[in-house]
């Protein structure tokens, strides 16, 4: 463990900053999730921080895809259905959390230690991260307003907002594309 904690000091700032936004989201799912839950659900934040810890130590590993599973698995059992808009606030913060450590992890696995990243590639990576995001955001969004609406029977209101959902994914993956001409920028 001594031997692990070391390497894990020397491996440099960007590195860092990447096991540290992967406890940043596990620390905010879990908090979210207790948050959200009408009873105590001690034990089991204690070995979904066992796991986290495991996540952090091991980013290149599959402990990263156990913990997503294991909070998603736990938040459906102990988490209420959302009654009233206002009940995702939670909700979202845990998918953000998950997306900020799905993305660390993954930046972990592509960039290898000691390899600069171009400033092109951390910026397409920003770019695309803040995509996923802004559809988390906006679908919650939706979400807030049909359970503020309680369209008992409008099918129009879910099919404009399936609709609106469906309009927002392929502009954003259109607009975080990439594009022809050299290091992928515009000509």
């Amino acid at each position: 463990m001594g031997r692990r904690l070391d390497a894990v000091a020397g491996e440099g700032a960007r590195r860092f900053a990447l096991r540290g936004g992967i406890l940043l989201g596990s620390c905010v799912m879990g908090a979210a999730m207790a948050l959200a839950s009408p009873h105590p659900i001690v034990p089991a934040l204690v070995v979904l921080g066992v796991i986290a810890i495991s996540a952090v130590l091991l980013p290149d590993s599959p402990v990263v895809l156990v913990l997503l599973l294991m909070i998603s698995a736990t938040w459906v059992i102990v988490v209420p259905r959302p009654e009233r808009a206002a009940d995702l606030v939670l909700p979202l913060l845990a998918a953000l959390g998950a997306l900020a450590v799905h993305l660390c992890a993954a930046a972990w696995s592509v960039w290898p230690p000691g390899t600069v990243v171009p400033r092109l590639g951390r910026l397409r990576w920003w770019r695309r991260s803040g995509v996923v995001a802004l559809a988390v955001v906006s679908t919650t969004a939706l979400a807030g307003a049909l359970i503020r609406a309680a369209p008992s029977g409008h099918r129009l209101l879910s099919l404009l907002a399936i609709t609106g959902v469906c309009t927002a994914a392929l502009a954003g993956y259109r607009w975080s594309g990439p594009r022809n001409g050299p290091e992928g920028g515009a000509q």
